[in-house]
Parts: C-alpha cells; structure tokens; sequence
C-alpha cells in the first residue's frame, strides 16, 4: 500500500483521438472507490486504462498519485501503486501457474532477489481463493482461456497495491467464475482497494460499481454515482438501443435485458 491511501487525480483527455476539443473535467479516485467504465466498443476504454497504468503515454494529460506525477514513478513504485488487467495476455510455455502468480510478488523484493520465501504464504493463499491449486504445476500455454484469466486475476492482486484497473475481466468466465470475480474485487474494495473495472454488461456495473465513468471518443462525458449516471439514455447513448429495462414482481431493482426484436 502506499502510505496514507491512494488519491489519484486525472486531467486532461487520455484517449481522445481530437486535438481541438476541450479536455474533459478533472476527476479523481479515492481509496476504496468502485467505478464502472463504460463505453461502446473503440471508445477509449482500453487506451485511458492504459494511460493509468502508465503502459500509454499520456500525451494529453497528467495523473497524479498522492499529489506525486506517475511519470516521476520509477517502474517498482508505480507497480506497488497500480496494478493493470489487460484483455489478452500471450501465455509463455513453460511457464507454471504458481510462478506466473509469483510474478505478482516482484515488486515487493529488490531486483536481485529472484525468489523469496515469504513469497510461498500469500501465493498459496491466492491460488486458494481463485481456485488453482490443482493447476499449480500447469504450464500456462496449456490453460483454457478462462484458466489464464484466474490466473491473471491472481497475480494482479499479488501485487497488493491500492488501485487496480481491469479491462473486461468478465469475458472468458463462466457465470459461477464470474461471480465469485465479483465477490472477490467487492471484498477488496471493503478493505480499501479501489478499481476501475471497464464493462459492456450494465446489470454487472449496478452489482459493482458505486460511481460510472460513461466514455465517448476517448473522453469522459459522464461521472457520477451509478443510480444516477446508469439509465435508459445512457444505454442509449453508449451501445445505440437493444436493452429494455426489466422489473421483478415485488422487486424495485433496476435492471435491464435484451429488448425484443422487431422483425
């Protein structure tokens, strides 16, 4: 953890494609926060949690944690800062899930040590919790899709940092996968981790997120508490219709479903 927190402050338009547009409104993130980013597909996404993570250059912008610029960052700090899920990661042969996991660990040691012993305890416990014990010896190459992904997820929170930013975790999970994820990245948060979670699926982000950052042309256009930003208009506005809204008897929760289609 870094000490007091986390406050990350963003300005500017990290994955705008315009040059002439005003940069969007300054926002910031708060230890423990659970925020939503939604968008339709080639919107930015991906690009503006790659500018956090310090993987895309901020040409536009500046992000700043605990007042300090992430750029000043040498590469170990920002990796106890930040920790950054991508879509797809290649999966090199030979390589076993309990050392993939163990990559998590890294930047917790010095460079010159490779391995370390108290590495063994919370590694262990990581494979418990994402179910992976019994593909411990695994090479990676061998995993289904949905394996590497729990793998991935593994060492992600092996690195122990404050904020964590996932790009479409859910896609290769089964539905049990996916919600035992969820739990997970929830009980996370109630011990003050925060995360940005980038999503297409609305009722996930009303189970998750307490805040949604709706995204347009690579800037944020929408930031708000999840009840008040997450409505028919915004589902309107990002995928272009195709959801009805959907109500259980006795139930007010709001949640939405396929609308039919009119032939």
């Amino acid at each position: 953890m870094l000490a007091g927190g986390l406050f990350l402050e963003v300005t500017g338009s990290p994955a705008s494609r315009r040059t002439s547009e005003a940069p969007s409104p300054t926002w910031t993130i708060a230890r423990g926060e659970r925020i939503a980013l939604l968008g339709g597909n080639g919107t930015g996404k991906s690009t503006l949690l790659r500018t956090l993570a310090g993987i895309e250059p901020a040409r536009r912008t500046a992000v700043r944690v605990n007042g300090v610029p992430f750029s000043a960052l040498d590469g170990a700090a920002r990796a106890r800062a930040v920790a950054w899920l991508p879509q797809e990661e290649p999966a090199p042969e030979g390589l076993s899930v309990r050392s993939a996991v163990a990559l998590g660990r890294a930047p917790h040691r010095p460079p010159s040590l490779r391995d370390d012993p108290r590495d063994d305890a919370p590694v262990d416990a990581l494979l418990a919790r994402f179910d992976l014990i019994s593909l411990a010896a695994r090479p990676m190459n061998t995993l289904s899709g949905g394996e590497r992904k729990r793998v991935a997820l593994a060492r992600l929170f092996a690195q122990e940092t404050p904020l964590v930013l996932l790009d479409e975790p859910f896609a290769p999970l089964d539905a049990g996968m996916t919600l035992r994820i969820a739990s997970i990245l929830l009980e996370e948060a109630a011990h003050g981790v925060a995360f940005v979670v980038a999503l297409h699926d609305p009722n996930l982000a009303l189970e998750l997120a307490t805040r949604v950052l709706l995204v347009e042309e690579g800037r944020v256009v929408a930031d708000g508490p999840t009840d008040e930003i997450l409505n028919d208009d915004a589902l309107l506005r990002i995928h272009g219709g195709g959801w009805a809204p959907a109500r259980r008897a006795g139930d007010d929760a709001r949640r939405w479903v396929p609308a039919p289609v009119k032939r």
